[in-house]
């Protein structure tokens, strides 16, 4: 390695090390995402337009879309003879 090209402020395994990091978070974001559409696909509560709506917001808001779901949206009913 030459050496201009290290940063003597931070050591190597540093650079390594959030790399990991980041690579567990983002595997870690998309599991949550892909759980809430697998949870909305399965849900037996929701009519059709339910579930468009809530794949909907997931797929617009992903992060905040999946956690609605996950706090309000599963235990929520739709029943399908008001509308």
């Amino acid at each position: 390695m030459r050496r201009d090209s290290l940063n003597p402020l931070l050591p190597s395994g540093f650079d390594i090390g959030w790399s990991i990091v980041g690579i567990v978070v983002a595997a870690a974001y998309v599991a949550f995402i892909l759980a809430a559409l697998w949870s909305i696909f399965s849900s037996r509560r929701l009519t059709g337009a339910g579930r468009l709506l809530w794949v909907l917001v997931v797929v617009a808001f992903p992060l905040l879309g999946s956690l609605a779901w996950f706090v309000w949206g599963r235990d929520a009913r739709l029943d399908r003879g008001v509308l």
